[in-house]
């Protein structure tokens, strides 16, 4: 996976699928482009990536019909990979652990490095984000068509309380597919949907918008974001990166009209982000001002999640298409279209090398706590490692 990569070339057709494939798979919101003299195709492929994104709907004229087992089908053309069931995971240190399923009846807690889980009743009931500064203290942030409601719990996820709403009618603030909650402390925290950002000084009490796409330079779509402190902020969007180091007073703008789905920073200094537009993983060593690129990674390979022990040792998922994608249009039921992949790399992103993984539809987050232990989800699985990722097993299965 490293530089000198054979890069493959797509058909038109090919192509226009894959971009919108992508598009579902990042929870973003793209025109849909026409196909000219072909039947419409709707692939609608329904993974969760952090809290944001939410599944397209078929087009077609035939009402979906639901099975008893697998995949919903509305006919031939249109295919809908399993639904997620997991909402939203939170990791600290090899430990603890914390699931939310889609509902938001369900949080699963584990103390023990995935040993046992013990699963909470929540009074979320709808799809949730959380964060957790510790091991006793959380957040959860929920959404509706009238409210945004934001959960706090000091006893590990056990019990929950109602501490803060956002009126949806107040256009300040409006949530739409919330994407990230992320707190650095006990009283600063910062909220991140498809089109802007919060702050919170107060331990989440009371909110102020800090950050908003329409505003600003290059409208896109927030896509992932990087908060080192209540200070500093990184936001990587589908049209460039914002750099606020001021509590987002101010925002510097960075490589205007690219396309990123991840980002990730070790320190003020240190981070990578995945250049969708050009399939490469960029690196920056001056917080984020300037962006270099250390290595291809395919046009099939669309990553999702970055993390990084130190400035050598790092880790990349996502999903592989197949390649049949790139040549026709016709989809098959019996045949895998994609596949979650797992990378490794102990240049600082220099090469990659595809690792073993979980057989999994595609993989959202990656976490290592140590050189050994670590954790990967999937689709419907929660997978851990404790060989520092050349073996995984389930740690908790929400079929």
């Amino acid at each position: 996976m490293g530089q000198g990569n054979t890069q493959l070339v797509f058909s038109e057709k090919g192509k226009e699928m894959i971009e919108g494939l992508m598009a579902v798979v990042s929870g973003r919101i793209r025109p849909i482009r026409r196909w000219p003299t072909f039947p419409l195709l709707i692939i609608s492929i329904v993974l969760l990536f952090g809290c944001g994104g939410e599944p397209l709907k078929s087009s077609a004229s035939e009402p979906p019909r639901k099975t008893d087992n697998g995949p919903t089908h509305s006919s031939s053309r249109d295919i809908v990979t399993d639904r997620p069931l997991i909402a939203d995971v939170a990791f600290k240190n090899t430990s603890f652990v914390w699931a939310t399923n889609i509902q938001g009846t369900k949080l699963y807690r584990t103390e023990d490095g995935g040993e046992g889980f013990q699963t909470v009743a929540t009074p979320f009931r709808q799809k949730t984000c959380i964060s957790f500064l510790d091991a006793k203290n959380g957040w959860a942030i929920t959404e509706s068509t009238d409210r945004g409601r934001l959960w706090r719990t000091q006893d590990g996820g056990v019990t929950w309380k109602q501490i803060s709403e956002f009126d949806q009618s107040n256009s300040d603030f409006q949530l739409t597919s919330v994407k990230q909650l992320d707190f650095v402390d006990a009283r600063s925290g910062w909220l991140v949907d498809l089109f802007g950002a919060w702050r919170t000084i107060d331990g989440g009490e009371h909110w102020t918008p800090v950050f908003k796409l329409e505003n600003q330079p290059s409208a896109g779509q927030a896509v992932h974001a990087a908060f080192l402190d209540s200070e500093r902020a990184r936001i990587a969007t589908t049209k460039g990166i914002y750099l606020s180091n001021n509590g987002g007073q101010n925002w510097d703008f960075t490589n205007k009209d690219t396309d990123f789905s991840a980002i990730y920073f070790l320190n003020e200094r240190t981070g990578w982000v995945v250049n969708s537009d050009a399939n490469q993983i960029n690196g920056t060593d001056d917080g984020g001002n300037t962006w270099r690129r250390l290595s291809d990674v395919g046009s099939r390979v669309h990553l999702q999640s970055l993390y990084f022990m130190d400035q050598k040792d790092g880790w990349a998922v996502g999903l592989e298409v197949s390649e049949s994608l790139g040549t026709s249009i016709a989809i098959k039921e019996s045949v895998k279209q994609w596949t979650g992949i797992v990378l490794h790399t102990t240049d600082g992103g220099r090469t990659w090398s595809p690792m073993s993984s979980p057989e999994d539809h595609a993989f959202s987050r990656i976490f290592f706590g140590d050189a050994k232990r670590g954790w990967l989800l999937g689709t419907k699985r929660l997978y851990r490692t404790v060989d520092g990722g050349r073996s995984w097993q389930t740690a908790l299965d929400f079929e």
